[in-house]
């Protein structure tokens, strides 16, 4: 049974070095859900903006996935029983993760959007935390939350594809890095088509500053909101972008995050054996002594 902290660790590492690899992608989806527009993919990766927000997207991106990948980890164990069907334990333990990623991330992701998009007070991810609950109140920090949580479904659908496929497919454990990139591909296609208009009313919600006396803006307003300004097919807005993206993004995340898994395993296992050698070591020697 693999640790939930080493999970946790391998899956920050994987998630920071894939969202460095694609950034400019991941930043002309985002801008095209802010506005509606389906500007050309090239268009966006020709801004002057196209890293804007890195640092913070890479801290709120690790925060995240370390939780997500140990509490999916750990839910998986909990979860395992002879009557329960696997790919519904998959499915169940997935859900909490995402449920509890969100709780504890929205903040830092309403600060990263507002960063990404040019609509931040201030020049950092906790400077720009300090700026809305000072500006807005601690309540701003979780706008979005709804529309996050209904995207639970869209790691946990990413998750159950994945292990599906690992198990059904390559039926190894530990599968090979083109394996683990192909499975991975294919799982964030299926997931991220299905929720993409969940994420476009996110991102707007995120990027929504909340007005004193004024009502926040809700999850059927901001949909109502893009449908009537800029049509139905402002729902898909940049999903060429995202689409891209996401899906390079975890079959590079899977790959990375299973070589990391191995290695971070191998070298606790190691590390571990080396500890209760030497504790072997001195109890004899203090038998010998005595």
């Amino acid at each position: 049974m693999v640790s939930p902290v080493l999970s946790g660790l391998a899956g920050l590492v994987a998630s920071i070095a894939s969202v460095v690899l694609l950034y400019p992608l991941d930043q002309a989806g985002v801008l095209s859900q802010a506005t509606g527009e389906h500007g050309g993919l090239l268009y966006f990766l020709l801004l002057d903006d196209a890293f804007r927000g890195l640092t913070s997207q890479l801290q709120a991106t690790g925060f995240s996935y370390f939780v997500y990948f140990g509490a999916y980890t750990a839910f998986k164990g909990r979860l395992h029983a002879p009557w329960l069907p696997q790919s519904l334990a998959d499915l169940l333990a997935a859900g909490l993760a995402g449920v509890l990623g969100v709780l504890l991330s929205n903040p830092l992701w309403v600060a990263t959007t507002r960063l990404k998009i040019g609509k931040a007070t201030g020049t950092g991810l906790w400077q720009e935390l300090g700026y809305i609950m000072a500006d807005e109140g601690a309540g701003a920090l979780w706008n979005g939350v709804f529309s996050s949580l209904l995207l639970v479904a869209n790691p946990a659908i990413q998750f159950v594809i994945y292990d599906m496929l690992k198990r059904n497919l390559f039926r190894l454990p530990q599968p090979k890095a083109l394996e683990a990139f192909l499975a991975g591909a294919l799982a964030k296609s299926c997931a991220t088509f299905v929720t993409y208009p969940a994420q476009v009313i996110q991102t707007r919600q995120r990027v929504y500053r909340h007005v004193q006396g004024m009502d926040d803006m809700s999850l059927v307003d901001c949909l109502m909101d893009v449908v009537v300004a800029h049509g139905f097919l402002a729902l898909y807005a940049g999903i060429e972008a995202k689409l891209l993206q996401t899906v390079l993004n975890s079959a590079l995340m899977f790959m990375f995050y299973e070589k990391l898994l191995a290695v971070l395993a191998s070298v606790h296992v190691q590390l571990v054996s080396a500890f209760r050698l030497r504790r072997l070591k001195r109890a004899s020697s203090r038998t010998y002594a005595n």
